[in-house]
């Protein structure tokens, strides 16, 4: 496959500037209890229920919909989902 610009010149070898490749985020891991207080604070938020309920339901499959937004916000930390 040959390279060529919007007009159609074909690029040479030298002309090709590599990109740097970006910068990912820094990644932040939760203790238990921090990972416990964010899924509590996101099932009241979400759903209104707490956590412990939340995943309670979660593995009886009470949860209605358990693939809308909602819900996944929840699960997701979890790795229920």
């Amino acid at each position: 496959m040959v390279a060529r610009t919007r007009r159609g010149k074909r690029l040479q070898e030298q002309d090709v500037v590599a990109q740097p490749e970006p910068e990912l985020p820094a990644i932040n891991e939760l203790s238990g209890d921090e990972l416990h207080a964010f899924v509590e604070r996101r099932a009241q938020r979400y759903l209104g229920i707490s956590a412990d309920e939340f995943v309670r339901r979660w593995h009886a499959g009470a949860i209605p919909d358990p693939d809308r937004r909602e819900v996944l916000l929840v699960a997701i930390p979890l790795g229920l989902a």
